[in-house]
């Protein structure tokens, strides 16, 4: 027998169809897409990752889709992708035939806008922490490239349609004061 008290006060714990999440809590949103910044809390940032993923294989995939992406954007300011300033010419670039230069050029204009295209199609797919962090990587790197330049120590700067791609990068991701601190980083 029901008795009078049960039916006015239902089960707390039971929630009816309407009331379930549709989705995932604003926890786990706020936990995946927040900022943190990796180079001063390496700690946190592993926290993170075992809140999201837990310890196991999602977490492994997690860091392996990251690392890849950060690999392929870095891979734009490796010195095959830099000019040599002493030559004046893209450091892959061998001496051509005159009649294959024209077509060359087309092809690496073509080549970048593709390769700019897939890497910017995977980098909106990460959370905005991940790419926080693949842009952050981008500006130190090629912080250093130029830091070693103005040292001395290299003869080769980044291509500027790479710094400009890094620039949106940055944008997209709303990455607003490491764009900043990137151009005020350059001027030191």
């Amino acid at each position: 027998m029901i008795s009078e008290k049960e039916t006015h006060h239902p089960n707390p714990n039971a929630l009816n169809s309407e009331q379930q999440p549709k989705g995932p809590s604003r926890h786990m949103l706020f936990a995946q897409h927040f900022p943190i910044p990796y180079e001063d809390s390496v700690h946190e940032c592993n926290q993170r990752t075992v809140v999201l993923y837990g310890v196991g294989k999602a977490r492994d995939d997690a860091k392996h889709v990251v690392k890849k992406i950060s690999k392929e954007v870095l891979k734009m300011f490796s010195k095959k992708n830099c000019v040599d300033v002493l030559s004046g010419e893209l450091c892959r670039v061998k001496k051509r035939k005159e009649k294959d230069s024209n077509d060359f050029a087309s092809n690496i204009s073509m080549n970048f806008e593709s390769v700019f295209d897939g890497i910017f199609n995977k980098f909106q797919k990460l959370s905005f922490h991940d790419q926080h962090f693949v842009t952050a990587q981008c500006r130190n790197l090629v912080l250093d490239e130029i830091k070693n330049f103005t040292a001395l120590s290299l003869t080769y700067l980044p291509l500027v349609e790479n710094v400009s791609y890094l620039f949106d990068l940055m944008e997209y991701s709303l990455n607003i004061y490491g764009l900043l601190d990137f151009s005020v980083q350059v001027q030191l």
